[in-house]
């Protein structure tokens, strides 16, 4: 049975008492003053689930998901059943977690974001920079975070050669860096797939903003040579504007 429906059989206005409770300020005063609450009320308080901290879990608030099944890892409260001896806490698609009866409910682990503000996820596969290997980005795979600095959580990164590092986020991108061997790939494309665009997909196309003024084909064609110059420069460390 629903908390609610309990509750409103027993002739008790759950949600404006758990909502006094926890959102007003009265919240303190009523805790600390014996007769602010009847028993029953304080009974339904003392079953409500709470956050670590000890603040009452609500509807809308966002707690930690863990699934298999999906990438997910929080989910917005949608209604809260107690039964014997566990709670459930459920959002709107069906997705729930269940604690035994005084478990304390994790809140969502902060998102770890990149250079670039892009969050970082298990899994990904991202380009990092660090005291080893210089200018120089190098591959890897995201395998979690469990190291802390003064900063914040460290990534943990897996590269190529089997090699686990610590990283500062802000040291790594999902951007592919450009290097000598890339430009020489992409120089080899056809027109379109250098711009990644199949045939005819000129919408949003960055040759229209390199070459604007030719002819379709000879722009295109000229984007590409004027590209593949600005990238070598910036690869040699020439500066691109002259």
């Amino acid at each position: 049975m629903a908390v609610n429906e309990s509750v409103r059989a027993a002739g008790i206005d759950l949600a404006h008492i758990v909502r006094e409770i926890a959102k007003d300020e009265v919240s303190a005063e009523l805790q600390r003053c014996p007769g602010g609450l009847t028993e029953k009320e304080r009974r339904i308080l003392d079953m409500w689930p709470r956050f670590e901290d000890g603040e009452l879990v609500m509807p809308g608030d966002k707690v930690h998901y863990a699934s298999a099944h999906n990438d997910e890892t929080e989910i917005e409260v949608e209604s809260i059943t107690a039964m014997d001896g566990y709670f459930v806490l459920c959002d709107d698609e069906c997705r729930s977690n269940q604690y035994e009866q005084g478990q304390r409910v994790k809140r969502p682990a902060p998102k770890v974001l990149d250079a670039d503000g892009v969050e970082i996820k298990v899994g990904d596969t991202v380009w990092y920079r660090s005291l080893s290997t210089g200018d120089r980005m190098r591959k890897a795979t995201v395998t979690g975070f469990g190291e802390h600095s003064l900063d914040g959580p460290l990534a943990t990164l897996k590269d190529e050669a089997g090699g686990t590092w610590h990283i500062d986020p802000k040291k790594i991108t999902h951007t592919r860096p450009d290097s000598w061997e890339r430009l020489e790939e992409d120089a080899c494309n056809s027109i379109c797939g250098y711009f990644g665009k199949g045939v005819s997909e000129c919408d949003d196309c960055p040759a229209n903003a390199i070459a604007a003024n030719s002819d379709e084909f000879e722009c295109c064609e000229r984007a590409v040579k004027l590209d593949i110059v600005r990238r070598a420069k910036a690869l040699a460390k020439v500066e691109v504007a002259e």
